[in-house]
This record gives C-alpha cells, structure tokens and sequence, in this order.
C-alpha cells in the first residue's frame, strides 16, 4: 500500500498529466531532426497551451504531442520573450486543462513536482522540495526574476512543463537548469511563477485579441469585489469573494435564485478572488454546463447551482 503522502503524491501526478504536452520543433525544411525537445501545459480547453518562448526559437515548424498519444501541428500564437513564455493553439476541443496555484502562498521545503517530457523518453514525474523563492537568475542576457528554485530534477526537454504542489495544482513552469562547466551542480532548477505566468498569459491572449470561448456563455449578473469592511457589514467571515450588485430577469443567474446582496465566495470548489477571476472561470464553460457557488446569504452559507446559457450576442 501508499503512505498518505505518496497518494498525495501520485494523486497529483494523475490530476495534471492528461494537460502535460511533449513539443518537437523543427527548423528550416528538416522534418526529421526536432531542433528542440520540450513540455507545455494545456490551460484552456479550446488547445491553448503554455510553454517557455526559448523552446521555440527559429522553429518553423511545432508539433504537440498530448499524453493520450495524438500528434498536433501547433501554431505559435504569442511569445513574450522577456519572460520567457508563448502560448501554442493546437485544434482540440474538451481538452484536459490544468489548474493554477497561487505562487505567492508557497513555503520554502514544501513539496515540488516536476512532470515533462525530457530527451523525449516520454513523460516522467521527478520530486524535490521548493528550494528557494524570488530568485533572479541572468542567463543570456535575459533577466529572468521571481523564479522558484527547486531540486526536483529538471532535464533538457521539461522546459514548459509544469512543477505541481501535492494538491495537484501548477506552482510554476519549469525553465531552466542552472550548468556551470566549472563546477559540478546539482538540484539548481528553476521554475517561472505560477503567478507571473497567469498574469503573463492573460496579457499574451488580449495582445492577440482572443476572447474566451465563454464569450458565448451568460450568468446574467453584476458584481463587484468584496473588502474586509464590506465582509464585516455582511456579517461573513471570508475577504475574498464578490457581491451581487444586479440580477439581469430571466437570466440563469435569475433562474438559480440569486439575489442582490448575495456574496459568492467559490465557484466549483475553486476560491473566487474577485470579480475577474469569476469571469474568467466562466468563459472556459460551455452553453448548458452546470456551475456550484459557494454562496452567503445574510450570514449563511449555502451552494446554488446555476446552468449556463448561451449569450445572445
């Protein structure tokens, strides 16, 4: 049998895997030879996918290899090469994405799991603690800061790929080993922030002017960001979550018996840090999905269920 923390361990492997991708790229017209081998991290169901800028430097051509054995052409939506992250678009549907953490709540030696596809042997799962935060590292240079350092072994090839907390969720994306000929490293990985690569990732998708799928899904409210006085006013005892400001009539929010006043604090399960981060959850969905709030009404807590709909435009 596993010890709690190896189911931990492993259930958080199964969690992210599915959304773990393998890059090839190729330059010039030699389709035989890949010029790069990496990982990336599908983060939208619709294939967008997350992976270091440097991977795909001088390719011509990208192909995104998903952990259930299919081969994509991936074409290169946006790089932002400062930070050293781009985002590819393969044509997929109802892919498994993975889920962010927020890097900024991380504990030096907690746990850090690093999943890629290195010297493409297929995809593997390495295991260290966070060593390190904030650090900036000068490579090329390119300044690169706020890196998490791990000893979780990272290898040519899980460039892209994601480091995992035990809950299963993305801390940071891995980037860069750090080699130093005259002296034997070793356990020196870095990893971008989960925090700056959402924030990086959400600045890429509007420069290139895509909007959510969920630009055709509706919830039919108006809301605003709770605050510690507007929490203490409404008796509730969370900071973070949003108010319903207006109810729009016959809309599914209206349908699921939301009400002016009422303080959504989750949604799925997942926190709702602001009014954003709602929308944002939204607009992976689809028409007819099923959403769960965590709902608190006059001091009481309770869950509404609401089915989306599609938006006239």
């Amino acid at each position: 049998g596993l010890t709690e923390y190896e189911k931990a361990l492993t259930e958080a492997v199964k969690r992210v895997k599915p959304a773990v991708v393998g890059i090839k790229t190729f330059r010039g017209i030699d389709t035989e030879t890949p010029e790069e081998v990496a990982s990336g991290v599908i983060f939208r169901p619709d294939g967008y996918i997350l992976t270091n800028a440097h991977v795909l430097h001088r390719a011509s051509r990208v192909i995104v290899f998903t952990a259930d054995g299919k081969e994509y052409e991936a074409a290169l939506l946006a790089p932002a090469r400062d930070y050293d992250l781009a985002i590819l678009k393969i044509s997929g549907s109802h892919l498994p994405v993975v889920t962010f953490g927020d890097s900024d709540k991380l504990e030096l030696g907690q746990t850090a799991i690093a999943i890629g596809n290195p010297l493409s042997f297929g995809w593997t799962v390495t295991h260290g603690v966070v060593s390190a935060l904030n650090r900036q590292v000068l490579v090329q240079h390119t300044r690169y800061t706020n890196l998490i350092q791990t000893d979780a072994a990272i290898n040519l090839g899980n460039s892209g790929g994601p480091l995992v907390s035990t809950l299963g969720e993305v801390i940071g994306i891995n980037t860069l080993i750090y080699e130093n000929p005259e002296v034997n490293t070793h356990g020196l990985g870095f990893a971008i922030s989960s925090n700056t690569a959402k924030r990086v990732l959400n600045q890429l998708l509007r420069t290139s002017g895509v909007t959510g799928p969920g630009a055709h899904v509706k919830l039919g409210l108006g809301m605003y960001d709770l605050t510690e006085e507007l929490a203490l006013q409404f008796g509730i005892p969370v900071v973070r979550g949003v108010v319903v400001e207006t109810v729009e009539s016959g809309s599914p929010a209206a349908k699921a018996d939301l009400m002016k006043g009422d303080v959504i604090t989750k949604v799925d399960g997942n926190p709702v840090t602001a009014s954003d981060s709602l929308i944002h959850y939204i607009q992976e969905k689809s028409p007819g999905d099923e959403i769960a709030l965590e709902v608190w009404r006059k001091g009481i807590r309770g869950t509404v269920r609401v089915k989306l709909e599609a938006a006239t435009p």
